[in-house]
């Protein structure tokens, strides 16, 4: 799994790596092994989507690295992608979030959702009702129980903007 920046500074990195903060790529600038020379496009896939790089021995997400070779220090939390597409690592597209505020930015459903809307649910006991729910720093809160899942989503939305702003994505 990809690691924080341990040990990785700004000034390294700017050594080993270049980084353009318009496309969102990274150039190797020397070789630090036998499979990556110089002048080469620096970064594979992880399994979910995210961009890495492996430097030292350690694999890196790039979007760490990208706030880091740009700003010249490790962002400590979370990073949002802001149109949710990981491998889109430009500057622009990259803002410091708190974990809930990242979560609130997530483009997809789960695979368990039957909803086909994000915070929306069947009720257990209700089988023609359906319930809306938010998370809010690590805890749920229920926003209540409706005719139809299009008011549950109505609702939701309404919530995430109210305690996301700018962060909140009302298209899942």
């Amino acid at each position: 799994m990809p690691r924080r920046l341990n040990g990785i500074s700004a000034e390294f990195l700017r050594e080993v790596l270049s980084y353009d903060p318009e496309t969102g790529k990274f150039v190797w600038l020397r070789a630090l092994s036998w499979r990556r020379g110089a002048g080469a496009e620096a970064g594979t896939s992880t399994k979910n989507g995210y961009l890495k790089i492996g430097i030292k021995g350690s694999e890196f997400l790039c979007h760490r690295l990208a706030w880091i070779h740009h700003y010249g220090k490790d962002p400590g939390g979370f990073i949002d992608h802001i149109n949710g597409n990981k491998s889109d690592n430009r500057i622009a597209n990259l803002r410091l979030a708190s974990h809930s505020e990242n979560r609130a930015n997530v483009h997809k459903l789960r695979s368990d959702n039957t909803s086909g809307y994000r915070g929306v649910f069947r009720h257990a006991q209700m089988k023609d009702k359906w319930y809306a729910k938010i998370g809010i720093q690590q805890k749920q809160k229920y926003l209540g129980i409706f005719d139809n899942k299009e008011d549950a989503k109505a609702c939701y939305d309404k919530a995430l903007k109210k305690y996301f702003g700018e962060f909140a994505n009302t298209s899942v």
